[in-house]
C-alpha cells in the first residue's frame, strides 16, 4: 500500500461500515528501506512495507480509539464494536466537523521520488559525500573507505 489511492480502499471500507454517530480514521503507510555499509561496501539491503489504521468511533457518550496493522473485515469489525465496551464519558468532546478541518493547510506527505529511490542509489550516493570530505580539509570530519 502506498500513495493516496492505496490508502483509500481500507479507509473507505472502514468508514462505510460504521454505524456510529461519529467516526474518523487515519492511515499511515510506510515503505521503509535501509542500506547497511561495512568496510566501504554494501553489506545488506532491508525493505519493509507497513500500514497502520487509526480510528475513533463515537457512539452516544462512548468513544473508542483503536489502531490495527490488519485491514481485513475481522479487524475492522472489532474496531467498530469497541465503543460498546467503553464506559460513558460525561466530558466527551466530540470529533471536529469536516468543515472545521478545511481551516488547516494540506501537507504533502507522499513524494514519488522518495518511493522510487532504489537500493543501488542508496549505495552510490554516499560516494559523493566521501569525495567531498576527502577533497576538502575539515578538521572534525573523517572519511573512512574508498570513494
Amino acid at each position: 500500500m502506498s500513495g493516496r489511492d492505496g490508502c483509500k480502499e481500507p479507509l473507505q471500507k472502514f468508514l462505510g461500515r460504521s454505524k456510529a454517530g461519529q467516526t474518523d480514521g487515519l492511515i499511515i503507510a510506510q515503505n521503509i528501506s535501509l542500506t547497511r555499509f561495512c568496510n566501504s561496501a554494501v553489506n545488506q539491503n532491508v525493505s519493509e512495507k507497513r500500514g497502520t489504521l487509526f480510528i475513533r468511533v463515537v457512539l452516544g457518550r462512548r468513544i473508542a480509539p483503536f489502531s490495527t496493522y490488519r485491514f481485513d473485515d475481522q479487524a475492522i469489525q472489532r474496531g467498530l464494536e469497541r465503543p460498546r465496551l467503553q464506559p460513558p464519558t460525561m466530558s466527551l468532546r466530540f470529533l471536529p466537523r469536516p468543515e472545521a478541518l478545511n481551516r488547516y493547510s494540506r501537507s504533502r506527505p507522499y513524494y514519488d521520488t522518495t518511493t522510487r529511490y532504489s537500493p543501488s542509489q542508496r549505495a552510490e550516493d554516499p560516494k559523493g559525500l566521501l569525495s567531498i570530505s576527502r577533497d576538502r580539509t575539515y578538521p572534525s570530519l573523517e572519511a573512512v573507505g574508498e570513494a
